[in-house]
């Protein structure tokens, strides 16, 4: 009844409020499951569940995160886990964190991460990958290791080394979800270092496995500088060997690779994090000539989980001179 009616469907507000009540009726009723309201509500939101959703991102909550990209998919998985959504992880274990550390997953006190197998990729090379996996509030977190292809986040290293690090990754987040037989119904990629996994699932390097999935890539910050751009020395050629992918899906002339025009020409859907944003991209960006060709770019903000927020400061700073000694 719900779903076949037009005026709902096609008014965002008015589903968010419908969605919102049957999230509340079905967490508030669980003892209730014979009542006719809260079977009806149980069913639209199980028909609210899209499948799997994979984040692949380069910084991820309090473990890698170096801005704000870090800090926007910890809180969106986290929000989209609460209503109900399958929702996965897979980012980077770095050798050493922001701070210098080793060994930071082992010795964190909640999410569980504990070392599962190993992957293995080829691209250029042959690459193997330590998996390691825990559970963060409801979002299933997975994490990548190889010291020497993943360093450090965003390490100061030479072109060959950067576009080696993007094939391990990149593949190794589809390898992951072979891996596990998880094939997922959006999968999410954020910023330039997750640039080429699209083009990796449309190239056939895996079959027709991710035929019936969607790609969806994240534009946090498009600015020149903050593309990606790689630039090979002479010797080094374009670098084909190593990515495996078409020469034009990167640069329109000499060797520059760049990893968010792959994102952008490969993925189904774009999106990024303010209107206002999203309108400086289409009217500025270098890649603007691709959003246009893409209508259905959208931007949200993400906002800011105020009960969270304060629900952690309260942990630190409990009343008003607790906090003023604090500061």
């Amino acid at each position: 009844m719900f779903m076949s009616n037009k005026k709902l469907t096609q008014n965002v507000k008015l589903t968010s409020r419908l969605m919102a009540m049957v999230e509340g009726v079905v967490q508030n009723a669980r003892h209730e499951n014979h009542h006719p309201a809260v079977r009806a509500a149980q069913s639209i939101h199980s028909c609210n569940s899209l499948g799997p959703i994979v984040f692949a991102t380069p910084e991820l909550g309090r473990w890698s995160t170096v801005g704000g990209l870090g800090v926007m998919i910890d809180e969106l998985s986290i929000g989209l886990a609460a209503l109900g959504q399958d929702i996965i992880v897979i980012s980077p274990y770095y050798e050493k964190n922001r701070k210098g550390k080793t060994g930071y997953l082992a010795e964190d006190p909640t999410a569980n991460i504990r070392f599962k197998d190993n992957i293995t990729v080829e691209y250029g090379e042959r690459v193997t990958l330590g998996v390691h996996e825990g559970n963060e509030r409801g979002v299933r977190v997975v994490f990548l290791h190889n010291p020497d292809k993943f360093p450090s986040p965003y390490p100061d290293s030479g072109a060959g080394h950067t576009v080696s690090a993007l094939g391990a990754f990149n593949k190794g987040v589809l390898e992951w979800c072979c891996s596990r037989k998880v094939i997922p119904s959006v999968m999410v990629t954020n910023d330039w270092f997750t640039g080429l996994i699209a083009g990796y699932a449309k190239a056939g390097h895996f079959g027709e496995t991710f035929n019936s999935s969607k790609f969806l890539h994240i534009c946090h910050n498009l600015q020149e500088t903050y593309e990606g751009r790689i630039h090979p020395h002479n010797h080094e050629g374009d670098l084909n060997r190593v990515h495996q992918l078409p020469r034009d899906w990167f640069s329109d002339h000499g060797n520059m690779i760049n990893p968010s025009k792959c994102a952008l020409l490969q993925s189904d859907h774009w999106s990024t994090v303010s209107k206002s944003y999203k309108q400086e991209l289409l009217e500025g960006s270098s890649l603007r000539h691709i959003l246009h060709n893409k209508p259905d770019g959208f931007a949200y903000p993400n906002g800011i989980p105020i009960k969270d927020r304060i629900k952690r400061m309260d942990a630190v700073a409990p009343d008003h001179m607790t906090a003023k000694r604090m500061l």
